[in-house]
């Protein structure tokens, strides 16, 4: 089982003006984003209810399970990234069967920032295309992951997500992801204007 502390954005279109760029240059931050891949993720189709993800991703086998555990009120501070932090636990499953399920296909490109929250400081880990870490780098077991990623349906508008994902202990999540937050809202980032705060799921559910 993961567990994860997150607080994520989407905009229909294109998203905010420079947010791309700002994401990815290295002139905001310690080193370039990583990734930029396509990849395709399948998930279960479930227009009653938004607290659990289940979904193929890309070629990865098996299928992984994403439950909603809580909202905290008292969520990230540090504006633009102000909003609030949800607890989610994942599970793994290569025995639980998806065929003849309907599912909905989501094409994603997306950029990935990773950070090492262990330490006093919160410290930026350099990624390369594959999303994994550069100069041996070791992945931490206490982080966030922070994404940017446009995201396609076949048939509806395009749209565009920012996330943070904390990753750790029940314990470490929260304080995680609110110190990632914080760093990253003193690297000039821009407005988050005419966004909706919302999980994947409740994504897929108003669409």
């Amino acid at each position: 089982m993961e567990i994860s502390a997150e607080v994520r954005w989407f905009w229909q279109g294109k998203g905010p003006a420079n947010m791309q760029e700002w994401f990815s240059n290295a002139e905001f931050h310690d080193c370039t984003a990583g990734g930029g891949g396509l990849r395709t993720d399948a998930y279960l189709s479930d227009p009653k209810q938004a607290e659990l993800g289940i979904k193929l991703r890309g070629n990865k086998p098996g299928v992984e399970v994403k439950g909603l555990v809580a909202v905290l009120a008292e969520g990230c501070r540090d504006r633009p990234f102000a909003g609030p932090i949800e607890i989610w636990t994942k599970w793994s499953s290569e025995a639980l069967p998806l065929m003849g399920a309907a599912l909905i296909s989501v094409n994603k490109r997306r950029w990935l920032r990773k950070f090492d929250t262990a330490g006093p400081k919160v410290r930026e880990i350099a990624l390369d295309a594959q999303e994994l870490p550069v100069n041996e780098d070791q992945l931490p077991e206490e982080g966030c992951n922070v994404e940017y990623t446009m995201i396609s349906i076949e048939g509806f508008t395009p749209w565009v997500t920012l996330g943070f994902e904390a990753f750790g202990t029940l314990d470490t999540v929260t304080s995680s992801l609110r110190r990632t937050t914080a760093r990253l809202s003193l690297r000039h980032p821009p407005a988050l204007a005419d966004c909706w705060c919302a999980s994947y799921p409740a994504w897929l559910q108003r669409l």
